[in-house]
């Protein structure tokens, strides 16, 4: 896991730039991981904030492991995927598969079809958020699940939250 960058630092041109302003604004540095991903988040906040701001009732925000946790009955994973990677790709693989007997078919598929060099545990990790999306599982819900006092949210008004779905029993 790594620290999201802050939309300052994502809007610069070039690295050192963008770690300058991430370091001016926070306590922490900007690593080469964010950055890495910086453009695309620099895309999407201009494509929601601009071009098409009614897209935040459709876009939404969400993240592996809270799906994981979501449909591991809100439990979290055992295996890490960084210190355990073989325990952790076959523990997610588990829980995907409660959702959908084929899920390791798919993952298979869609893994030799790609030309791309992707891991497993990103690929897994596309696949987690692809059925929290789905009509396969129950409604979104979302993190945090109600406003905290004197949390103004984002200052240009997108939404702040992290969605993900559970099973029914």
């Amino acid at each position: 896991m790594f620290a999201v960058p802050v939309r300052e630092a994502v809007h610069q041109d070039n690295y050192t730039d963008a770690k300058e302003t991430q370091e001016e604004l926070t306590d922490g540095s900007l690593g080469v991981q964010s950055w890495a991903i910086a453009n695309k988040i620099a895309q999407l906040d201009t494509f929601l904030r601009e071009t098409e701001p009614d897209a935040t009732e459709i876009l939404r925000e969400a993240h592996p492991e809270v799906c994981f946790w979501a449909l591991n009955h809100e439990n979290a994973t055992e295996y890490s995927k960084t210190g355990q990677p073989a325990a952790a790709f076959w523990e997610r693989i588990e829980i995907l598969e409660a959702v959908d007997t084929n899920i390791l078919a798919d993952i298979r598929e869609a893994s030799l079809g790609l030309d791309a060099e992707v891991s497993n545990d990103d690929i897994v990790d596309a696949f987690v958020l692809a059925l929290t999306a789905s009509s396969m599982t129950d409604d979104l819900q979302t993190l945090p699940e109600a406003e905290s006092d004197g949390d103004d949210g984002d200052p240009t008004g997108l939404p702040m939250e992290m969605v993900y779905a559970t099973l029914s029993d």
